[in-house]
């Protein structure tokens, strides 16, 4: 997967019905790290030997956990961890992506946007917004409603999104945005003239400019 799609995917994974699944460091957009032969121990990998052991290893997705920058990544105080730190370490890691707009801050947000009635138990509509924007609203009576864009093209893309939901209000607010999108939590925008960038995404939602149905704290 492109890793500038990671909060869009997250976007999928967290405000579409069902059980969501967060694997180990996911939410901090962790990438999988490079095990060498030497330092395989899954047998899945070693049992198929050197020549195939990448394919089939599950070693990648399983290094230790990112807490800081610190030796280690602050996973252990011993000399040696059971499989390599992944290298991205000292700037991929929990207290790092605590501080800034992150995928960290990002999943946070999404996490607590599944509290509410619309995403909870709201209704679902899924459409095609352009060849490459896919878009999908959460509503539930009496609740604002959620719309959530993804641009998985290599181009800028200019949406209306009235067209799909003529129901919806012109002007929206953003309530969570990719950290590659240009956008933050409470800016406005024109539902039917919103520019995405490529693998930007966003959760747009009808709730009145001064109104918040979750207050985001710099803290979670």
């Amino acid at each position: 997967m492109n890793p500038l799609l990671l909060d869009g995917m997250h976007m999928l994974q967290m405000l579409l019905p069902g059980t969501a699944i967060t694997y180990y460091a996911d939410e901090l957009g962790v990438q999988d790290t490079y095990v060498r032969w030497n330092q395989t121990l899954d047998p899945a990998g070693l049992n198929v030997g050197v020549l195939r052991y990448t394919k089939f290893s599950r070693d990648p997705a399983r290094s230790p956990f990112p807490w800081d920058d610190s030796e280690n990544a602050g996973f252990t105080n011993g000399t040696q961890t059971w499989l390599p730190i992944n290298p991205e370490y000292w700037r991929e890691n929990l207290v790092q992506l605590s501080k800034f707009k992150s995928h960290l801050r990002t999943y946070r947000q999404l996490a607590r946007l599944r509290q509410i009635p619309s995403i909870l138990k709201g209704d679902l509509h899924v459409f095609v917004l352009s060849q490459w924007v896919l878009g999908f609203s959460r509503s539930f009576y009496d609740h604002p409603t959620f719309f959530v864009v993804i641009n998985f093209g290599s181009e800028i893309e200019r949406i209306n999104i009235r067209t799909a939901r003529p129901t919806l209000p012109e002007i929206l607010k953003v309530k969570v945005s990719s950290i590659n999108s240009g956008y933050v939590t409470g800016n406005l925008v024109n539902a039917e003239e919103i520019i995405l960038r490529p693998k930007a995404s966003m959760v747009l939602s009808t709730a009145k400019p001064n109104e918040d149905v979750i207050t985001f704290s710099e803290n979670h």
